[in-house]
């Protein structure tokens, strides 16, 4: 791949009606389209990529002042920019669908959450990576691991608590920039 000069990552789901009361769609609640379901790909991009310098936002409201959509736009300290769009706009039945986009100064990937593949272009030679991914459901993947780890009495080893931390920083800065319109540095 190179050098990474840029990467896009998006995931769009629909409107999570089936939270008792809706108080997900309520960004005091729930923290937001940001905090619910960017995190994921923030978390992933910073995790791989490095150490994020500052960030700025842009979304679309909802007649109940709920962001339905947004993008964002985060920067590194080595200078790469990263985009990640996030919205609750999938028509019911649709589910959840993600992307991403990697792209190097030598080749580009691109992941796409339906695909059991990794599609990756280098210099007009394009090289298809089939994967054996399981058939799982991450959210609960993820509570059972979180879970079994307390029942161990053993800290989680896949994320620190830090590296948490940072990526809900990285989300509250976004979700400043998104009030502010800013660009929000980070620290």
């Amino acid at each position: 791949m190179g050098k990474i000069k840029e990467i896009y990552a998006s995931r769009f789901n629909e409107p999570p009606l089936w939270s008792d009361g809706t108080w997900i769609m309520d960004e005091n609640q729930s923290g937001g389209l940001i905090i619910d379901l960017m995190i994921h790909d923030i978390d992933f991009i910073a995790w791989n990529f490095g150490k994020i310098k500052r960030v700025w936002s842009t979304g679309v409201l909802d007649s109940n002042n709920f962001h339905t959509q947004v993008f964002a736009v985060m920067e590194f300290n080595n200078g790469s920019k990263a985009y990640v769009e996030g919205g609750y706009l999938n028509p019911k039945g649709s589910g959840l669908n993600s992307q991403m986009r990697i792209y190097g100064d030598k080749a580009k990937l691109e992941m796409y959450s339906h695909e059991d593949k990794i599609i990756l272009k280098e210099n007009n030679n394009e090289k298809t990576i089939l994967l054996d991914i399981p058939v799982i459901d991450g959210y609960v993947e993820e509570v059972t691991y979180f879970m079994d780890a307390i029942d161990a009495g053993k800290a989680p080893s896949v994320i620190s608590v830090d590296e948490a931390i940072e990526s809900l920083s990285v989300c509250l800065a976004l979700k400043k920039s998104l009030k502010e319109g800013n660009w929000i540095e980070l620290v």
